[in-house]
């Protein structure tokens, strides 16, 4: 489903008030692939040529500069995974740089197909953890500069939903391993996050608390929330071949 095909020449990138796509929204972006930034809520998606990249970019509009911007690596601190050779690369970075933003979502999807032919392969989803209970997922993908999308709904509120429509994804298309390492991650990290509420300490204390439960056996001598433990049992089924959290780091290097 593309809610945007229709969108009319004349219309792009206005940022139409009265626009159905148009409205308060908290946008987070997951990347897929490349796996590079694991520990952000945006996108790094590098520029095969920065002149032409710059000339597309320049003739957005104020809103879009808001959500996309450049970047290089050299900029950045933190856990950034920049592969060798890509140190002097230019990158878009796809992120919100405030708690909100007033948009016609039919703006960022002209903008992401406009700059698409100067753009890394990549898949990437957006969705809105917003005001309002927005159940929908939109998937991008980039593959020799032709973008493909499409416009999914996941069944619960956005912030479990997503993680169920993941697995959900995993599970029917195990050959996808690009996207069974990228489930792998948004579970581990939501996973970590409740495993420093349930000990109570902040969560940039002791990243190694995963160890305490790393397997289903560990899980299973806790207190912690049965649906908490029903997430960990995906967790721990979603390749047959790792069963343990060291199986899954050393075969997906999450972290």
């Amino acid at each position: 489903m593309n809610p945007f095909e229709d969108t009319l020449p004349d219309n792009r990138l206005k940022n139409n008030s009265r626009s159905i796509h148009y409205g308060r929204y908290r946008l987070n972006f997951d990347q897929i692939y490349p796996f590079r930034e694991p520990l952000y809520s945006r996108l790094s998606l590098k520029t095969k040529d920065i002149e032409l990249a710059s000339m597309v970019y320049d003739l957005f509009p104020t809103h879009i500069h808001r959500l996309i911007h450049f970047d290089r690596p050299e900029d950045d601190q933190g856990n950034v995974i920049t592969p060798k050779g890509e140190e002097d690369s230019f990158f878009l970075l796809f992120e919100m740089l405030s708690d909100f933003i007033y948009i016609d979502l039919k703006d960022l999807y002209v903008a992401i197909a406009e700059l698409a032919f100067v753009l890394e392969d990549c898949r990437f989803i957006i969705y809105s953890s917003g005001d309002e209970n927005t159940r929908w997922l939109d998937e991008y993908s980039i593959t020799n500069g032709v973008l493909s999308f499409s416009r999914n709904f996941c069944e619960d509120h956005i912030f479990t939903g997503r993680l169920d429509y993941y697995i959900e994804r995993t599970i029917t298309n195990p050959v996808d391993v690009l996207f069974l390492r990228f489930t792998f991650y948004q579970l581990y990290d939501w996973l970590l996050y409740w495993i420093h509420r349930y000990y109570q300490v902040p969560h940039w204390i002791d990243k190694n608390l995963i160890e305490t439960v790393s397997n289903m056996e560990k899980v299973n001598k806790t207190t912690l929330d049965i649906r908490i433990k029903a997430y960990f049992q995906k967790f721990y089924s979603l390749d047959e071949a790792c069963p343990d959290w060291n199986s899954i780091n050393q075969k997906y290097k999450l972290v």
